[in-house]
């Protein structure tokens, strides 16, 4: 495989302006999709299918992608049987099917790398004193690890003296808790949950015992369906939990089992902001064209980390817009996104170019 350029792998996530970014990223994301190729001939067959013209493109909208729901449904792997050293499943909360990921060594070292990178810009590169909004870990699954657990396992490499607030079956584990915050009161730590059982569970739970949550930044991500159907966006969710637990920080993210590593997370300013060795495109949910910034369509995710399967170009079932490019808050530069929730019950498999449109699982 190539290397991944240290110029952006060892860069500060959020400091490249999005013109300089691109044309980093562009040769290896092309070479990635070539090496991909050879690779993994189910690949192949698709993108030769879906994008006969892709290895003349000029840009990153020119890189061919694939739906994310067709790893739910096919087997597709860049490496030998041998070389697997992880399984990841999806949680399986918006779909019955659980979409899988396989993974070798340089995946997950990139994956490590890439994570640190990010959540330092948020922590600063001291381990806090963690708070886990979830119940105790389960055992690795027999077909795979979950994502939940995976996420709360990487995240937990972050901190330090971990204490979850749940018991298994889900009740609040009050004396851990309390024992947590008096530890620890005057003093950061980090906290992390899942957005929805936050909003469900977690966030009433502790308006009722009054818990203050002074120098705590929380970390959290995932759920977005149900909320949205409640017409909780992210700013609501934020303002809600802040006032009835005086939080420092609030800090939600974006990623997925199907692009492992890559986080795209919140800025002081409530948008989402894509880390330098990725990027998004957004695109008309009928033709797949990119729309102009400003728009919503579908997100496509970009990124130089997934190694072992081709899920570095791949098409999401979220809808969301630029709302920003190179001018963030804090010094932040590249694409600010703006997260507008799920498209409902769908599963796009079908890919429009000039030839027509064609069934993805064709290939």
């Amino acid at each position: 495989m190539i290397p991944l350029s240290e110029t952006l792998l060892n860069k500060a996530p959020f400091s490249l302006p999005q013109a300089e970014k691109e044309g980093l990223l562009l040769p290896l994301l092309q070479s990635l999709t070539l090496e991909h190729k050879v690779a993994c001939p189910a690949y192949r067959k698709i993108v030769d299918l879906a994008f006969p013209h892709s290895e003349s493109g000029q840009t990153l909208a020119d890189l061919p992608f694939l739906p994310l729901s067709l790893f739910r449904h096919r087997a597709l792997r860049s490496i030998p049987n041998e070389n697997v050293q992880m399984t990841l499943l999806s949680s399986g909360t918006t779909a019955p099917e659980k979409s899988h990921v396989d993974l070798d060594d340089v995946t997950l070292q990139l994956a490590a790398r890439a994570m640190v990178s990010t959540i330092h810009e948020i922590i600063g590169k001291q381990n806090l004193p963690m708070l886990v909004l979830d119940a105790p870990l389960a055992d690795q699954a027999e077909e795979g690890l979950g994502a939940r657990t995976s996420i709360i396992r990487s995240l937990m490499t972050f901190g330090h003296e971990h204490v979850f607030a749940l018991h298994a079956g889900g009740a609040l584990n009050e004396d851990a808790i309390e024992h947590f915050l008096t530890a620890h009161k005057g003093q950061p730590f980090l906290l992390f949950g899942f957005t929805d059982k936050l909003w469900e569970t977690v966030l009433p739970a502790f308006k009722r015992k009054a818990y203050d949550l002074s120098g705590g930044i929380l970390l959290h991500t995932g759920g977005w369906r149900q909320l949205t159907r409640e017409y909780i966006d992210n700013e609501t969710f934020s303002t809600y939990f802040t006032q009835a637990t005086n939080l420092s920080r609030v800090v939600n993210f974006y990623g997925m089992v199907e692009m492992i590593g890559t986080l795209f997370v919140e800025n002081t300013d409530g948008l989402l902001y894509v880390p330098a060795f990725a990027d998004v495109i957004i695109r008309d949910p009928v033709n797949f064209k990119p729309v102009e910034d400003g728009s919503p369509g579908l997100i496509q995710v970009l990124s130089l980390i997934p190694r072992s399967y081709p899920g570095h170009s791949l098409l999401t079932e979220d809808v969301g817009m630029i709302q920003a490019i190179d001018t963030g808050v804090n010094g932040w530069k590249g694409k600010a996104l703006r997260f507008l929730g799920r498209v409902p019950k769908t599963t796009l498999r079908d890919i429009n170019y000039a030839g027509g449109t064609e069934n993805i699982q064709a290939a």
